[in-house]
Order: structure tokens, then C-alpha cells, then sequence
């Protein structure tokens, strides 16, 4: 197959696996369920390739560094505004932190527990850990872990149902 068909066609499959298969969010959740093993540098050496060499690969399958920056960009405005961040100053700097009581309802209500506590007793368990990366930077981070073999995961949740 040649000619202006087959160009059109090699168009609307590259559209459709950008769309299905490559989208942004995929990556910026691939970064951040696998960190450290894919970044932005990642994605700029894989556009490297596809363009050989050359600084920008147009048409590419994979999603730019600009395109997934815009995703994180908006979904960081949409979780501010789920769960807004109350900002401080400190004596190194600013730094910010949640409201853990309704930090905890809205991770309840995307895990199904607020509907599995009213049925039976649950728990909360959660990790916290910390690390001084230099004198101004300290990064405490925390988790849940999922002890209720009925409470659904919103990532694994939300991809098994888009497959149905």
C-alpha cells in the first residue's frame, strides 16, 4: 500500500493509539506507580529516538514531555480543588500540608470504604515516611494500605471498568 491512502490511514492509527493505547495520564501514572524507572527524561530520550537524533519528533505515538506536564498540571488543579492544600512558612521555608480528616473521607469514598464501614467494623492502616534531602528540604510522605479485601483501588478499579 502506497501513496496518500496509506498515509491517511498510518495518520488515523497513530491518532488512535495515542488515544487508546499511549495517552498521558497513562504515563504520568506509569511515573508515578514505577518512580525513578520513568521520568521526563525518559520521555525526552524516547522522542530523541523517534526523531533521530533531532530535537523534536513529530508524530510520535508516545506522548511529549509538554503534553504530559499539561495532564499533571491539570491534575493537580483537580485534586487542590478535592482536597485542598493549606500552605505555611517555616523557619526554612514554605511548606504545605492537607486536612487529614477530609483527606481521609475522600480516599474513603474512592475506595468504597464509607459504604463497607456502615455494613461491618474496617480499620486505616497507614505508613508515613520521612527523608531530609538537604537543609531546606524535607519530604515526610504518607499511605494507606488496604487491609479490607472488599474495599476497591480507584486506579485498579476505574481501569477494570473502562475495559468492560
Amino acid at each position: 500500500m502506497k501513496g496518500l491512502a496509506c498515509t491517511h490511514l498510518i495518520g488515523i492509527m497513530k491518532k488512535q493509539l495515542h488515544k487508546t493505547i499511549f495517552p498521558p495520564m497513562k504515563f504520568l501514572e506509569a511515573m508515578d506507580l514505577f518512580s525513578g524507572l520513568l521520568n521526563y527524561q525518559g520521555i525526552h530520550v524516547l522522542h530523541w529516538i523517534k526523531a533521530g537524533g533531532k530535537k523534536y519528533a513529530h508524530g510520535a505515538i508516545t506522548p511529549s514531555k509538554s503534553m504530559i506536564r499539561k495532564v499533571a498540571t491539570q491534575l493537580t488543579a483537580f485534586a487542590s480543588r478535592k482536597i485542598p492544600p493549606m500552605f505555611f512558612h517555616t523557619e526554612s521555608g514554605k511548606g504545605f500540608e492537607f486536612d487529614m480528616k477530609h483527606f481521609l473521607q475522600e480516599l474513603w469514598k474512592a475506595t468504597g470504604k464509607d459504604k463497607l464501614a456502615k455494613q461491618q467494623p474496617t480499620e486505616v492502616m497507614l505508613t508515613a515516611d520521612g527523608v531530609m534531602l538537604s537543609k531546606n528540604l524535607n519530604i515526610v510522605m504518607m499511605g494507606q494500605k488496604e487491609m479490607d479485601a472488599l474495599a476497591s483501588m480507584p486506579l485498579i478499579t476505574s481501569a477494570e471498568e473502562k475495559q468492560q
